[in-house]
């Protein structure tokens, strides 16, 4: 069934929600399946990765696709309670767009996308008040020769704490951009995935990069993924 055009201004709706990527899939293979596993799960920090596998027929060996996605306890609201749900719906809702499933602006999922847009609106009043000096002083009624205090002026390491803060929000996007494109480009193999990291950024794992070598690495493996020669899945 088409999707109604999103409303001006919200590009947001144009992308499809998990469930319906779920509906379609089981619409076309009802005898399909999908699995999900715990690939790293640290309870201390609150921090989940997980993986889904899409199988198209009862006998199939391999899956047709992979899906990865991380959640963070402290990523908001819902986060606090059902971390490990939020990061399973995303999993299944990479694994099943990388198998061609409703499909319409790109692999991420509307609850993607939202959550995106929820992390750069909780940026902003940060970034908004450490950028605001304070109003200057009133001279006293008593000294009217004295001076009114021009405004403070951020100091530069206010300054430098607002660019980590943003930077560390663009990061934590990047590494989930990045881990996508390894998928794509060495679907399932995770070997495969560390060493072609490795080869291009001389870092063990996502995490040790910083904001400018997440970005580098990103434009590396989008032009990787436009060769021709990793292209030999139709479904990607």
């Amino acid at each position: 069934m088409a999707q109604p055009s999103s409303p001006r201004g919200n590009p947001i709706q144009d992308y499809v929600t998990v469930a319906e990527r779920i509906e379609k899939f089981y619409e076309r293979y009802p005898e399909g399946r999908i699995v999900t596993h715990i690939v790293e799960h640290d309870a201390e920090r609150g921090f989940i990765l997980m993986r889904a596998e899409i199988y198209r027929n009862p006998d199939d060996a391999q899956p047709s696709a992979t899906g990865h996605a991380y959640e963070y306890r402290d990523a908001g609201y819902v986060q606090k309670t059902s971390y490990i749900e939020v990061g399973e719906t995303s999993a299944v809702g990479r694994a099943l767009a990388l198998c061609g499933f409703e499909v319409k602006r790109g692999i991420a999922s509307r609850e993607e996308m939202e959550k995106q847009t929820r992390m750069a609106q909780s940026a902003r009043p940060q970034e908004r008040e450490r950028a605001t000096p304070p109003a200057p002083k009133a001279a006293a009624p008593s000294a009217p020769a004295a001076k009114v205090d021009k405004p403070t002026v951020v100091e530069p390491a206010a300054t430098a704490e607002k660019n980590v803060a943003v930077e560390k929000t663009g990061t934590e996007g990047l590494k989930e951009e990045i881990l996508n494109l390894l998928e794509a480009l060495r679907p399932g193999d995770r070997r495969a995935q560390r060493e072609l990291l490795v080869e291009l950024t001389g870092k063990q794992t996502r995490e040790e990069l910083t904001y400018k070598e997440a970005l580098a690495l990103v434009e590396k493996l989008k032009q990787q993924s436009r060769h021709p020669a990793v292209q030999d899945d139709p479904l990607m």
